[in-house]
């Protein structure tokens, strides 16, 4: 029955993608001027995911997830379980190192310790834009921005709260 659920949840985006049903990038900034929309990660992520509905909401960074590959499957898991975050808190990088070529192979990104390195680096010199806002699933799911919200939950600590663009898909 699952397989049959997955399969017509495919055939009704394929058709509403078709039909231009859903968000374009124009409705986006529209919508959110204040938000910078990258026209490349809508065009590869956002638009493949056919988007019907989204908002900035606040929200805890105790209450965002993480969605890893691990042991042969994508999981959810708190934001303070994530390879990610956990390279704040431990002299082995080793497991972030494995994390990246697990992640490398199965998506798009290509994330190394120094980008993060530098990314880290760019956050204590600039700090956090919120105008380029971490981006989350219905579940608060970190769909973009992973590595910028274990920063903050590093540095600010579970109970601060930050604006997320939150996407509801297909």
């Amino acid at each position: 029955m699952k397989t049959f659920l997955r399969f017509l949840k495919q055939i009704i985006k394929k058709i509403l993608l078709s039909l231009k049903i859903t968000k374009s990038i124009t409705y986006f900034e529209r919508k959110y001027p204040n938000i910078k929309f990258d026209k490349d990660w809508y065009d590869n992520l956002l638009l493949k995911l056919g988007i019907f509905s989204c908002k900035l909401e606040k929200i805890k960074l105790k209450d965002l997830k993480c969605i890893i590959f691990k042991d042969g499957q994508w999981q959810t898991l708190p934001l303070c379980q994530s390879p990610v975050f956990q390279y704040f808190s431990s002299e082995d990088k080793q497991s972030y190192i494995e994390y990246n070529e697990i992640s490398n192979e199965q998506t798009d990104d290509s994330h190394s310790v120094e980008k993060f390195e530098n990314l880290i680096k760019s956050l204590d010199e600039t700090g956090y834009d919120s105008t380029n806002p971490i981006c989350v699933n219905k579940n608060n799911g970190i769909i973009d921005g992973q590595h910028r919200a274990s920063y903050l939950l590093n540095k600010y600590g579970d109970d601060y709260e930050i604006s997320v663009f939150k996407i509801y898909y297909f």
